[in-house]
């Protein structure tokens, strides 16, 4: 997957120089245009020609099937990966659902720490907490920023970690929906800004330089895997009006919190501006919108119109470059990597990613392993796969 990624930045573009971008290899697969909206005659006359989408949830897609089960006839000017970007605090969700509502596209909520804390079962992880020392317990963000001195609440770290695999997942979900039914898809925040607030949380005194190391290992050999989102929307706003809607929204650990404090908000908005926004600016659209005025949605969706998001372009060779592979076998690879079929690979190589053993808040002792063994592994919520239960079967 990386050597297939690494040729579509690097080789594809010189040939694009050297070939010309109307060679048959390389033109672009879909319609080159900015988004269409659905309420639009034209779009909506050309929706029945198109190949239905794919049920990948059900049928998960074959090695084979990428030769006959032609991704291509299923995109259009609207399958594309849009992501939502912003500070804490700013409303997110109601600007992404009107965007997909108008593009006809797939609404993905923010991934949240509820996702990764709750076992396939439905058991709370948390609710061990007050049978186990602190280096067992499981964090969330209100213990976090409970917490009165940062540097006890660097088991956090963990959870980090926890919700970057998430993110993770949910981003290799959102390529595959992609690929397999044409339909577009908007995102509350990505895998990659998850940097933003480790960073942030480093910079706060919450994780140690080793765990944060440990992070960004993960962090810089996972992400590179992925293929860059077609559009990076930025909402933009000032930490103090940040701050103002986080104590409207009045969660006590948040209001009273010595950690989310005006110099946090500032360095997550300055990390996602130094370090983030432009890791991709080669290879995404990028817009940003300030949040701090009323918003005119017919002038975002007018310029999101006339913004092309295909290749290629004028001295912008790498742009969009990882969506549009040079022959359509290569399209069709991509997709079955993405799919629930691949999905083994992609949790090898977060296991091979070892924890170094001079990280305390990673590893484990001999007493807590026995505390482990003894108040957590025994658990009904963990002890029994999700397959058996226990109250209704006795083999």
């Amino acid at each position: 997957m990386r050597i297939l990624l690494w040729a579509n930045r690097n080789i594809v573009p010189c040939l694009k120089r050297t070939a010309g971008p109307t060679n048959g290899l390389f033109r672009s697969h879909v319609p080159a245009a900015g988004l269409t909206s659905i309420s639009d005659p034209e779009y909506a006359s050309r929706q029945p020609h198109r190949m239905k989408p794919y049920n990948y949830e059900k049928r998960p897609i074959f090695h084979p099937q990428i030769f006959t089960n032609k991704t291509v006839n299923r995109l259009d000017e609207n399958s594309k990966l849009i992501i939502i970007e912003g500070n804490i605090g700013i409303d997110k969700e109601t600007f992404a659902k009107k965007i997909a509502e108008e593009f006809g596209m797939k609404f993905i909520p923010e991934f949240k720490e509820e996702e990764c804390l709750l076992t396939s079962r439905g058991f709370d992880r948390r609710e061990l907490n007050d049978r186990v020392s602190d280096k067992l317990k499981v964090w969330d963000f209100e213990m976090l920023y409970s917490t009165e001195n940062p540097r006890d609440a660097c088991h956090f770290l963990r959870t980090q970690i926890e919700l970057y695999i998430g993110k993770f997942e949910r981003y290799r979900e959102a390529v595959s929906h992609i690929w397999n039914t044409g339909q577009g898809v908007v995102m509350i925040r990505s895998v990659f800004s998850d940097l933003v607030f480790a960073k942030a949380l480093r910079r706060a005194g919450v994780l140690t330089p080793k765990g944060y190391q440990h992070y960004t290992r993960i962090y810089y050999n996972t992400q590179v895997e992925l293929i860059s989102p077609h559009l990076f929307l930025y909402l933009d706003a000032p930490v103090e009006y940040c701050m103002e809607q986080i104590k409207k929204r009045g969660r006590p650990w948040e209001v009273n919190s010595t950690i989310l404090t005006e110099r946090f908000l500032q360095d997550v908005q300055n990390i996602y501006q130094a370090d983030v926004l432009p890791q991709f600016k080669d290879l995404s659209e990028m817009k940003t919108f300030d949040m701090t005025s009323p918003l005119d949605y017919e002038l975002i969706f007018e310029d999101l119109n006339e913004t092309s998001l295909d290749g290629p372009k004028i001295n912008e060779d790498n742009k969009f470059i990882e969506w549009e592979p040079p022959f359509n076998v290569d399209m069709s690879l991509i997709r079955y990597r993405y799919g629930k079929r691949f999905k083994s690979h992609w949790d090898v190589m977060f296991a091979e990613i070892g924890v170094p053993a001079d990280i305390d808040e990673l590893n484990y002792g001999s007493v807590d392993m026995e505390e482990l063994e003894a108040e957590i592994l025994q658990h009904p919520g963990y002890k029994f796969k999700d397959y058996y239960n226990p109250q209704t079967q006795t083999w």
